[in-house]
């Protein structure tokens, strides 16, 4: 519940916000601002652009060009185009479904591209999509982490069902109590269940989530604090099971503050026109402004551009969409309305029939000068510079014949921290690849610059031709993906997850949802679009990979954490039913009391509280871990009969040592057994913690070791206080101390050879 809460309030922390239009209180006219989407009520008017989600079902009032993906509730995979007129009533004009309606659009789908005004007519469960309700109760497909808890538990229950029955026949047929014997198996049933593990998973999960302190529990929940919110608690453990992570260039591996460094001419010298069309494109239109039309309005304002732009009237808009890759406005002055167009090069390029020399001459634009200006953007791009292209034409209906302007030169620098962050990640074994629009020679060089090696690259184009093995084969041989579309970067992920990889995602726009979804887990950060926060599992409140790094590891130490618990279970169960089917068919009496045998669980069950808190072997935070349920059982046949070596060692000392051996005599048996197997269960939570020699060449984290030495203590004292009495301890005999050392001392050096023996079999510990 803890866990849940703290998880609760993580997600509560990033903000979906919606574009309204109320009253100012203070002037009592309209004005635009910004709100929460939950703060939305119906009759608001809201304002749709690029990326938003919708807070609820909205009547579209005014559209232009306005396209929204409703996949989420029509199973549509292209987006719909919507407009304020309504269709005309009739047999043969009236929409199949409300989601046909072009004047409506609804919750939880978002806006692909264009503008537009609406009116919220039902939010909440008023909504379109409250009706899906018994859809979207249905429990999703389990995950790695969940199928792989839920085989451990049945293994272990499983065997509980399979052993308990074993030990209730030998004691009621040694001791003639089937009564006792039946109270016996139940109170075994009940100490090989795996009752800690929901305990020990979520604690882990949730300290990898966040920061919390509370006094009942303490949850030393870290990631928030190194600026990394988590969505699902699941999405923890996938970090540490990532091994490739697939990242835009832009704003992870560079500044993300974009400047306009060149404007240039089809020649590739200086052009104010070319800085002066790309303003008026970048100055009225009325989409999705980013930082490049920043970029550009602010390098115009300082280059004087701006005082040229009054005479100009916005008439119309071509919004941007990642398919076509460029944005054109139809601007009206005193001659004939003009289609100003900025976007991709080779995009642009294709559409351009002629290129302007100087201020108003006009050149033929043939093959051979295309193939000239692709060849000058590409050696801007091996520089470094994000190239778009400016264009101009007078057909206002579609993008044809346009008049190639000139070319505009973005400058990206790398972040400084990114170089140290790739090296990190290098270091734990993950590999990256960037999945971006960009320009292939642009992330080259980024690459480069940081000491990131570059196997191939490809782009989308080339990838549309392959298929199949060969379309797997190329994203995984390749460094750099440029050119891709939003469809192409999820088909990238897809074919990742399908050859076995556990693959990442972190992206932030409007493109990148898609690849989010399919991703193991998606990261996006606190800044980017609604759309790409709403598909995440993971958000950062700060984009860097240097965060990210921080949360891989965490990943990592989670898993190992709870694969260490685990095993511990695993093995203690397997050899604590060898012992007790032993001592059921050997002694005339019960070889532990039910209450006994309850506490003795109870003291090993707090013991293990720590484990959540421990370290990993640097070792095993080095490399990618996913979930290898198969090997448990072979953990569980190695190490658990150990136990039971040293537990029958104990045995025969009560028995043939101290007298142990009639009924009268049964309460040292039992006292002398608890105490060993308290020791040796708080023991055995060092040996299987570390790989390396416990206590020598590893130590656990203190609240590991500050447990074990208080149940130890505990353990030791109970048979001397009235809690020891009630429960029918006896005081042993001082020299059975030493018999109990040596034990103890024994079983350390035996479990560590085992331990050599299965590392050199099975290549691995946990």
């Amino acid at each position: 519940m803890k866990s849940t809460v703290a998880a609760a309030k993580l997600v509560g922390m990033v903000h979906l916000k919606a574009t309204v239009i109320r009253c100012s209180p203070q002037s009592g006219l309209p004005e635009e601002q910004q709100v929460d989407q939950a703060d939305v009520v119906p009759g608001d008017c809201i304002r749709l652009t690029a990326g938003e989600m919708l807070p609820g079902d909205v009547r579209i009032v005014q559209a232009r060009d306005l396209h929204i993906a409703q996949a989420v509730l029509a199973g549509e995979s292209m987006p719909a185009a919507k407009s304020a007129r309504a269709e005309r009533s009739g047999r043969h004009h009236a929409p199949a479904s409300l989601l046909d309606c072009r004047c409506l659009a609804f919750r939880g789908t978002h806006v692909v591209s264009g503008t537009g005004l609406g009116i919220v007519v039902a939010t909440g469960s008023g909504c379109y999509i409250a009706t899906m309700a018994e859809q979207l109760r249905r429990q999703k497909p389990a995950n790695a982490l969940q199928r792989g808890v839920q085989r451990v538990s049945y293994l272990l229950i499983g065997f509980m069902a399979a052993m308990v029955p074993l030990v209730v026949l030998s004691s009621g047929f040694m001791t003639g109590n089937w009564g006792q014997a039946l109270l016996f198996g139940i109170s075994v049933a009940v100490g090989l269940t795996p009752e800690m593990l929901p305990m020990v998973v979520n604690a882990n999960l949730a300290r990898g989530a966040g920061k919390r302190r509370q006094l009942a529990v303490l949850l030393c929940l870290s990631l928030a604090k190194q600026r990394v919110l988590v969505k699902r608690l699941d999405a923890v453990q996938n970090l540490g099971a990532m091994d490739i992570l697939c990242c835009d260039k832009t704003g992870t591996l560079t500044m993300d503050e974009v400047m306009l460094a060149r404007w240039l001419d089809y020649r590739g010298e200086e052009s104010r026109q070319a800085l002066l069309w790309a303003y008026l494109n970048s100055r009225f239109l009325t989409g999705l402004r980013n930082l490049l039309d920043g970029a550009i309005l602010q390098t115009g304002q300082e280059q004087g551009v701006g005082e040229e732009v009054e005479q100009f009237d916005c008439v119309d808009e071509l919004p941007f969409d990642f398919v076509r890759r460029r944005l054109s406005v139809v601007l009206q002055a005193d001659g004939p309305p003009l289609l100003v167009c900025k976007g991709a090069l080779s995009e642009t390029v294709a559409l351009c029939s002629s290129v302007l020399r100087g201020d108003e001459d006009v050149l033929p634009l043939d093959d051979r000068a295309r193939e000239d200006l692709l060849a000058l953007g590409e050696r801007l791009n091996e520089e470094g510079l994000r190239v778009l292209a400016v264009a101009r034409g007078v057909s206002l209906e579609d993008e044809q014949d346009l008049v190639f302007i000139g070319f505009l030169a973005f400058l990206d620098p790398p972040k400084q921290t990114a170089r140290q962050a790739v090296q990190e990640l290098r270091d734990k074994s993950l590999e990256l690849k960037i999945l971006t629009g960009d320009a292939v020679a642009v992330a080259g060089k980024v690459c480069s610059e940081l000491g990131m090696p570059v196997r191939a690259t490809i782009t989308g184009a080339e990838l549309d031709k392959l298929s199949g093995s060969d379309f797997c084969t190329a994203v995984r041989q390749a460094t750099v993906l440029g050119k891709l579309t939003p469809g192409q970067k999820a088909r990238v992920v897809a074919a990742l997850k399908g050859v076995g990889h556990t693959v990442g995602f972190l992206g932030d726009g409007i493109n990148d949802a898609l690849a989010l979804r399919h991703a193991d887990v998606g990261i996006s950060v606190d800044s980017g679009s609604d759309i790409s926060k709403d598909a995440a599992d993971v958000i950062l409140l700060e984009k860097s990979l240097t965060v990210l790094a921080h949360g891989v590891a965490r990943g990592r130490l989670t898993h190992g954490n709870t694969i260490k618990y685990i095993k511990m279970a695993a093995s203690s169960n397997f050899g604590n039913v060898f012992s007790i089917l032993v001592a059921s068919a050997w002694l005339p009496f019960q070889p532990m009391r039910p209450v006994q045998l309850l506490t003795q669980n109870l003291l090993y069950d707090i013991s293990q509280i720590a484990i959540p808190f421990d370290k990993m072997d640097a070792s095993y935070l080095a490399v990618p871990r996913g979930w290898a349920a198969g090997s448990i059982g072979w953990f569980m046949v190695c190490i658990g009969p150990v136990s039971s070596i040293f537990d029958i060692a104990t045995f025969w000392v009560l028995w043939f040592v101290y007298a142990a051996n009639t009924p009268e005599r049964q309460a040292l048996f039992q006292t002398g057994w608890f105490t060993v197997g308290i020791l040796t269960q708080c023991l055995i939570v060092h040996m299987i913690r570390t790989q390396r020699i416990p206590f020598i060449q590893e130590v656990a984290a203190w609240p590991v070791v500050l447990m074990s030495l208080l149940v130890s203590a505990v353990g030791l004292a109970l048979p001397y206080t009235p809690v020891g009495r009630v429960e029918r301890f006896t005081p042993l005999p001082p020299s059975f101390y030493g018999w109990a050392a040596a034990t103890v001392l024994g079983y350390a050096l035996t479990v560590q050879l085992a331990k050599v023996l299965y590392i050199r079999r099975f290549r691995g510990w946990l």
